[in-house]
């Protein structure tokens, strides 16, 4: 791992962040973007985060932060400056190393040239310095070690040795870009041949598989609840033919054929259906606006950042709904239908007197 180096830029001293070397070609081809200026063309040219000056502190005549006083350390002072302002500026790149027990430091002079694109998470504040692969090799010189490693300074000291620069660059991870995002799952599992692979399509694998375990619960639920509305449509039509005995017999007595009786409590069973399927299906749509609406207040709120732009958490489709409908209307006729047909048995005789 590259060792922090001292940057200097206008009497402003980083205290925190990263320098990281990058091939700008080949992250350019994978989406590497600017908010203004331009990529480097040469090895003493480099990109800064939007946040960059966010990891710097003023010194003061003495040498001091300007939270140096009295002993006090120094705490970190984010600056307002927006980053743009340091393209074009030159500043002083320390890198030390420990030379035959002695400390040398040599200063590489860089430019900035670029600033990235400003983060779309607010709490996300990067300060890196993105400079060449061909610079790195610079310093790697310099200091004899790979990515510019530190020697320890004593020689007893429970640390891993630096390698030397000669030895094979040794990466921590590598991302790998596919020109569409149905190629991520072949392109992983290829990898995954030989290299432990993390990739979008993985993560979305292990998200379906928890929304496949809630939709089976959701279906137990919604199955119960059919059987306990089909229960509920067949005892109220039930209790329907019980009292309307005497209207039977007057439909039969008049001449009704027993497939009009039928079709009447058929009919007002498909209604009973119809109506909860409609509203169910507002309230439905009703909770799911209201989800869409509460939800980026929710995320503003808590977490100080924003959904993406026509981001929906709920979604129902059309199809949906009328699959539910006819589901509906399904379980209300099946239900409705015996007790439709045990109103064509009522006996004329006894329905007109009421002795049912």
């Amino acid at each position: 791992m590259m060792q922090k180096p001292d940057i200097t830029i206008d009497n402003e001293t980083m205290v925190e962040g990263h320098v990281k070397a990058v091939d700008f070609e080949q992250e350019t081809k994978a989406g590497f973007e600017l908010s203004e200026g331009r990529m480097p063309a040469n090895a003493n040219e480099v990109v800064i985060t939007y946040d960059f000056r966010g990891g710097f502190q003023n010194k003061s005549a003495e040498g001091k932060t300007s939270d140096e006083k009295d002993g006090q350390p120094a705490s970190k002072n984010r600056s307002s400056s927006p980053a743009k302002e340091w393209i074009g500026k030159t500043f002083n790149m320390e890198v030390k190393q420990l030379i035959d027990g002695k400390e040398q430091t040599k200063t590489f002079p860089l430019t900035i040239v670029g600033v990235t694109k400003k983060p779309t998470r607010e709490w996300l504040k990067p300060t890196e310095l993105y400079m060449s692969i061909d610079k790195l090799k610079e310093v790697e010189a310099f200091t004899g070690t790979l990515s510019g490693e530190l020697n320890p300074e004593n020689a007893n000291e429970q640390l891993p040795d630096p390698k030397p620069n000669t030895a094979p660059r040794e990466y921590a991870d590598i991302n790998v870009y596919v020109d569409s995002a149905e190629h991520v799952k072949a392109v992983g599992d290829k990898l995954k041949e030989k290299y432990s692979v993390y990739s979008i399509a993985s993560e979305i694998e292990q998200i379906n598989t928890i929304f496949l375990v809630m939709k089976i619960g959701l279906i137990f639920v919604g199955t119960i609840a059919l059987l306990i509305a089909s229960i509920g449509i067949f005892n109220t039509m039930t209790m329907a033919v019980t009292e309307r005995s005497q209207d039977i017999g007057i439909m039969k007595a008049i001449g009704a054929h027993p497939k009009t009786i039928k079709s009447v409590f058929l009919i007002e069973s498909s209604y009973i259906g119809l109506m909860g399927a409609l509203f169910g299906t507002i309230v439905a749509y009703m909770i799911s606006f209201g989800v869409n609406a509460a939800m980026p207040l929710i995320i503003r709120s808590f977490m100080n950042d924003r959904l993406p732009e026509g981001f929906m958490l709920s979604h129902i489709p059309v199809y949906l709904t009328l699959i539910c409908v006819a589901i509906s209307l399904t379980v209300a006729i099946i239900s409705g239908y015996r007790p439709a047909k045990k109103a064509t048995k009522v006996d004329v005789l006894k329905a007109l007197r009421r002795d049912v």
